[in-house]
């Protein structure tokens, strides 16, 4: 269906533009010269105006009027030669539809007799203008009776809108055959702008796009090429309201707002820049803010302004589609997206810079301005379907991966309970062991050999401990239930408790510094502050073991600290070091870390460190070399 739209819209444009080679049209300005007076002060009338002429200082001008939003009133004289009016009637075209007020005046050349012959041809002017039933204004020009004699006319112009005047004589059989052959072109266009609308409409119901939402409100760009083509007052001759000049005015500044939502929407700006997104959009409002100056007779300044905010606008959108378009990978639909809107906004800034009399009036940009929107409209309709079903497929992946993170945040907290059960269950019975070897202390005298089997039994059972203790805290931890029951805490208790594994190695040898000087844990219990004591506990067990465990044979120092009203703690060993590669994830929960002949997974220094932070201080490795490592903890006093 797309494909045939295009090939008979691409005939008809062929059509079009084989209209414009007729030899027969005079162009007033480009064939024929004018005289032309502004007057600034609206005094000039129609016989002032004749008295002007008379006197022969007036500009020749000779190209089409074309000064953009001025106030003054414009008067044009002009002469077409005897030699077009030998054998027939000719037809006098005037364009384009938006000029408020345009009164013509004409008569033979040199016939002081005769009377000038007043029509007006405005877009305030109710009823149909001219005398055929047309889109634009037509005036039928009688041959003259002597074959010498030519026709003289003259123009007063004046409106609110942007001057711009295009006056063409034709033979009446090519007017015919051009005029159809337009008609049959704009009406194909307008359907099939019509056409594109109602699908836009119809996706953006049913996708609930933004973007097709955009689309949809810019299509009143084709009402106001309806308006500018005349189509309004051609098809409602009747109507006792200038509806014409009204739509015009509101339709020009509604599309150009809606091209900047576009844009936004098209280059998905409020995901990738959302300030710059609500930046537009509230240039997009200050262009529709400006339909309220048309009733008090300020359209032109209200244009002025949208013609500002279209520079900047058009500026941020080129920067801001490099990015987007950077952003996602210079993806070709990302291309499209954005070339499409910058086509129309290209097309209509020309157009624009026209209207505000910044470059000269061309008909062939008004062409393109009005070839842009259709293939906008096509097009981002297109990719605009493609990208929703792109998002779709990509919100399912999402759901999937939700639905799966659920599935693993179930199974992560079924698996936390396990293991907090079978934690607090293990502590029953490695209790009793503990026990029982204390017993067997203290019932029998046992010799050496036996005497090291059990302290061998003991240190297996405290490691148990230990282990089951690190499973409950970090079962606390993933529930985020790591709460603190406080109470003051002594340095020397802690620390002798924390170190009764370590105490049953008889290759180590632990030793206590309090600033720098050899101490005892007993000189130690002066030193207090609040904290959860068996978490601490847990901590500084875990520091201990891992001191212990990386030291084949050799000196644990703890060294305790005040400073800058914290306590600081630094437990060293004389182990091989920790890999370079391991230990920016060495407080990370079960991350593999291992030797030739050590074996650890990164549960131990994880909940020490998250029991730390809980009690507002900080664990950090300060020391890593193959001498040993120094881990340094701060807990405020």
């Amino acid at each position: 269906m797309f494909i045939n739209a295009f090939r008979w819209f691409f005939l008809l444009s062929l059509l079009f533009f084989s209209a414009q080679t007729f030899a027969a049209p005079v162009f007033v300005g480009k064939d024929v010269a004018y005289q032309l007076y502004i007057d600034n002060e609206h005094q000039l009338d129609f016989e002032g105006f004749r008295e002007r002429v008379k006197q022969g200082d007036l500009q020749v001008q000779h190209k089409p009027l074309s000064r953009g939003y001025v106030r003054p009133t414009f008067w044009l004289h002009w002469i077409f030669p005897a030699e077009h009016f030998v054998n027939q009637d000719q037809l006098l075209l005037i364009t384009p539809n938006f000029v408020d007020e345009v009164n013509i005046y004409y008569r033979p050349v040199g016939d002081s007799a005769a009377e000038w012959v007043k029509r007006e041809a405005g877009d305030i002017t109710l009823g149909i203008r001219g005398d055929l039933d047309y889109r634009f204004p037509v005036f039928k020009i009688p041959q003259t009776q002597a074959p010498h004699l030519g026709y003289e006319f003259v123009v007063r112009i004046k409106t609110i809108s942007t001057v711009i005047f295009e006056a063409s004589l034709w033979e009446p059989e090519e007017f015919i055959e051009y005029s159809t052959q337009q008609t049959g072109y704009l009406s194909f266009y307008l359907g099939l702008a019509a056409i594109s609308t109602f699908l836009a409409v119809v996706l953006a119901f049913i996708i609930r796009s933004r973007l097709l939402w955009a689309v949809t409100g810019y299509s009143s760009v084709y009402v106001l090429i309806a308006s500018i083509q005349g189509y309004v007052t051609w098809l409602l001759p009747n109507i006792n309201f200038p509806l014409q000049h009204y739509l015009t005015n509101i339709a020009s500044l509604v599309s150009y707002a809606f091209l900047i939502w576009v844009s936004v929407e098209a280059l998905n700006l409020k995901t990738y820049l959302p300030k710059i997104y609500k930046f537009m959009l509230g240039f997009m409002l200050l262009v529709i803010s400006q339909v309220a100056l048309i009733p008090l007779g300020f359209y032109g300044k209200g244009f002025e302004i949208q013609g500002i905010v279209y520079l900047i606008i058009a500026i941020i959108f080129f920067i801001s589609f490099f990015y987007v378009w950077h952003k996602e990978n210079y993806r070709p639909l990302t291309l499209l997206l954005g070339l499409s809107p910058f086509i129309c906004f290209l097309a209509s800034f020309l157009s624009l810079a026209i209207l505000l009399g910044w470059i000269s009036y061309d008909r062939r940009i008004y062409l393109i301005w009005q070839y842009a929107p259709i293939f906008n409209t096509l097009l981002v309709t297109v990719l605009a379907v493609m990208r929703s079903y792109e998002e779709k497929g990509l919100r399912q992946e999402h759901l999937l991966m939700k639905r799966e993170l659920q599935i693993e945040r179930e199974a992560g907290f079924h698996q936390r309970q396990f293991m907090g059960m079978v934690s607090h269950e293990f502590r029953t019975p490695l209790s009793i062991i503990s026990m029982a070897l204390q017993n067997l202390y203290l019932v029998e005298e046992p010799n050496q050999q036996i005497k090291q089997r059990y302290k061998r039994i003991q240190k297996a059972t405290e490691r148990l401990v230990q282990l089951t203790d690190n499973c409950l805290a970090d079962s606390r931890i993933s529930a985020k239930a790591l709460h603190l029951e406080k109470e003051p805490v002594n340095w020397g208790q802690l620390l002798e408790e924390a170190t009764a594994l370590a105490s049953f190695s008889e290759q180590h040898k632990l030793v206590i510094t309090f600033n720098g000087q050899l101490s005892y844990f007993s000189a130690l219990t002066n030193h207090s502050f609040n904290g959860d004591k068996a978490l601490l506990q847990i901590a500084l067990s875990n520091l201990v073991d891992n001191a212990v465990k990386h030291t084949s044979k050799g000196e644990i120092c703890l060294d305790l600290r005040i400073q800058y009203e914290e306590y600081i703690l630094t437990i060293t060993d004389q182990g091989k070091g920790v890999a370079p590669e391991m230990v920016e994830q060495l407080f990370e929960r079960y991350q593999h870390k291992s030797s030739s002949t050590i074996k650890s997974y990164g549960l131990g220094l994880f909940v020490a460190h998250e029991i730390i932070e809980a009690h507002a201080g900080c664990l950090e490795l300060i020391k890593n070399t193959h001498q040993g490592c120094s881990f340094q903890l701060k807990l405020p006093l």
